[in-house]
């Protein structure tokens, strides 16, 4: 459950021992105020959507480079050699942290068989044979 509001004392006793996270916003007049999110569930350990990973926009552009550049070199790569690789990190990384390492692996394989390139420009979705 999240609950979404402003600091009281009522919500601080209540829900002490819930993940909290804060942020500004504005008031429909216009004022600065701070906003509570309550979660009573665990930070997430995978994203729906990695596209707005990041706490901040500059964040976000850094790992969208990242994700070009790494993505744009595996594309270079002979495929048996991208294979490879592909099935070091699987075996070496996902496999112990992801619970379905094998649904992520094989999506990044359908994409690069299918020449599809991440785009950090256009943030709907991943186009194939985007040029970067």
């Amino acid at each position: 459950m999240l609950i979404s509001g402003y600091w009281s004392p009522l919500y601080a006793a209540a829900l002490q021992t819930w993940r909290t996270i804060t942020f500004t916003a504005n008031t429909r007049g216009g004022r600065p105020a701070r906003e509570y999110l309550w979660m009573n569930y665990p930070p997430p350990t995978e994203l729906h959507d990695y596209r707005c990973l990041g706490n901040e926009k500059r964040e976000r552009e850094r790992i969208t480079r990242k994700v070009r550049t790494w993505s744009a070199g595996l594309l270079r790569l002979p495929q048996l050699e991208r294979e490879a690789i592909l099935s070091g990190i699987s075996d070496q990384h996902w496999t112990r942290r992801q619970p379905d390492a094998n649904a992520v692996l094989t999506a990044a394989r359908a994409l690069w068989y299918n020449g599809c390139k991440w785009s950090g420009d256009d943030r709907s979705s991943v186009q194939k044979g985007a040029n970067y």
